[in-house]
């Protein structure tokens, strides 16, 4: 069973990240496959970089890209 979303601040309803396991180019941009907390990888999620700008996830993820190439 997959868990309920969370209320945001915001009033709005939403699932947390587990982890991002791949990105792609979108126009100028990337998008990121996300794989949700609590669902299995048939709910993984192409979501676009603008979406994530901000979030944990997407900081640990550039992290971890900069350290592959240093």
């Amino acid at each position: 069973e997959n868990p309920e979303p969370l209320l945001t601040l915001e009033g709005e309803w939403e699932h947390t990240i587990e982890k991002i396991i791949d990105e792609q180019k979108q126009g100028r941009g990337k998008q990121y496959l996300v794989q949700w907390k609590g669902f299995g990888s048939s709910d993984d999620e192409w979501l676009p970089g603008r979406v994530l700008k901000g979030n944990e996830v997407l900081d640990h993820w550039e992290k971890r890209d900069e350290d592959e190439f240093s």
